[in-house]
């Protein structure tokens, strides 16, 4: 079925369970009434293609091999996550703008070096780190706060220091960045990841697991505990039962093969909501996406002192 059109519904006004489509046509009982014509499809494919069409055993929305491809695609993301960066290379690919000259402290997986990232990220994004940014009327100078809350909001290194560990980040992971052909008769899957200008290195704390999958994001809720899917607001229900589906075996997937990563995401919640804005400013006006992050900051730094 098109992606577009609606799943039937039955007499019964319950979704039709995908078999039987041929008999039910033939019988004046089409599931898909008005929609579209079954027995026009059957003609066309038979007269295409010089065959005849005896039975449809199943109709389903999408490819038969969706959820494989979504635990391929988090089979992906972990070794992603897991792949070891030499030194050699985050040393020099590791920051998107807006970003400082240099660093004045060697690459490093410690809490000290990406500490340092973010002050001199947030001070590169800034500007004159005392100014006022934001609302006008409200005099708020957002900088200091934001440099005072940083040692409070980092995760706590320990004897492993995988949080700190630094993973390389695409940038933009997701079926519309990938190459998906018939690897087998009975089987597609990806051949390649491709789009890779927007890249970074981040510590496996700031790691993003998002994959955009069709129409939707498959994502988490604060802080990893609760798989959801970004929804539009014209899917039926039926369509959000499929993404929230397609987002459980997601996350299922990945944190069985990666559990650290779950634990880096859940360890990282505070500071992942910053960096996330300092991504997103790409260089541009920082005051629209900083306007609320000095109250921000001194709340969580009221709340974590405390």
């Amino acid at each position: 079925m098109g992606w577009r059109d609606e799943w039937p519904i039955t007499a019964f006004s319950e979704p039709y369970d995908g078999e039987y489509l041929l008999k039910l046509a033939n019988e004046g009982k089409s599931p898909s009434r008005q929609q579209w014509s079954v027995q026009k499809l059957v003609q066309e494919i038979e007269q295409d293609l010089e065959v005849r069409i005896t039975d449809i055993p199943l109709v389903s929305r999408g490819s038969n091999n969706f959820m494989r491809l979504i635990s391929q695609l988090a089979a992906m993301r972990t070794a992603l996550f897991r792949f070891q960066v030499s030194k050699e290379f985050h040393a020099r690919f590791r920051l998107f703008k807006s970003k400082p000259p240099h660093f004045d402290l060697t690459s490093a997986p410690t809490e000290d070096f990406w500490s340092h990232v973010l002050v001199t990220k947030i001070e590169a994004t800034i500007g004159n780190i005392s100014d006022v940014i934001g609302w006008e009327d409200d005099h708020k100078v957002t900088g200091p706060p934001l440099l005072r809350a940083i040692p409070l909001i980092m995760p706590i290194e320990d004897a492993t220091n995988d949080l700190y560990r630094c993973v390389t980040e695409h940038g933009g992971f997701g079926i519309h960045n990938m190459t998906i052909e018939e690897t087998s008769p009975d089987h597609v899957g990806v051949t390649s990841l491709y789009d890779w200008e927007t890249g970074c290195i981040v510590p496996a704390f700031l790691a993003d697991p998002v994959v955009p999958v069709s129409q939707v994001d498959l994502t988490l809720s604060n802080p990893a505990r609760h798989v959801v899917a970004c929804k539009p607001s014209d899917n039926s229900p039926a369509d959000l039962k499929t993404y929230r589906t397609w987002s459980d075996h997601y996350f299922e997937q990945l944190f069985t093969h990666a559990p650290v990563f779950q634990i880096a995401i859940e360890r990282g919640s505070a500071v992942r909501i910053l960096w996330v804005a300092l991504r997103d400013c790409r260089g541009e006006e920082p005051d629209n996406l900083f306007g609320v992050f000095g109250t921000w900051a001194e709340n969580r730094i009221a709340k974590l002192s405390a």
